[in-house]
């Protein structure tokens, strides 16, 4: 499993901004690692302070967006090969186990043997780097 680290391999860990309290932010990969509607990027969460899962973040129509990596179906993995998530159209992220597939702008279920979507994880795109926003709810792993 990848964790998230800085350009020197270090976890990196910083503040959006250099206000007291302001939210922190943990380096994921380099904004030109995400192919518009082809390759993500994969690192580690917790979800509810419990159990360890993997999240993903692509790319689409320019824009970056994160979601747990976890049909709503049966738990699977989505990526059909690491770290490749979208359907052959590269408008729908598809599950590799049964096909559902979703939304790639706010992961909405589109179609397929479940009937939710995805969980998303909060991530912002700044200075060349995509980063993830941790909350109470997805946090950063025990290392």
């Amino acid at each position: 499993m990848k964790w998230p680290t800085g350009w020197n391999g270090e976890i990196q860990m910083k503040p959006l901004s250099d206000d007291a309290g302001s939210e922190q932010r943990i380096y994921v990969c380099r904004s030109d690692e995400l192919e518009d509607s082809g390759k993500g990027a994969s690192f580690d969460v917790m979800l509810q302070g419990a159990k360890k899962a993997r999240a993903f973040v692509v790319r689409y129509q320019g824009q970056v967006h994160g979601y747990i990596n976890r049909c709503p179906h049966l738990g699977a993995e989505l990526d059909w090969r690491r770290d490749f998530f979208f359907s052959r159209s590269g408008h729908k992220l598809i599950c590799a186990l049964h096909g559902a597939t979703f939304s790639p702008v706010d992961g909405a279920y589109l179609a397929g043997p479940c009937e939710t979507g995805l969980t998303s994880v909060r991530v912002v795109e700044q200075d060349g780097a995509v980063y993830w926003l941790p909350d109470e709810l997805i946090s950063f792993p025990a290392v």
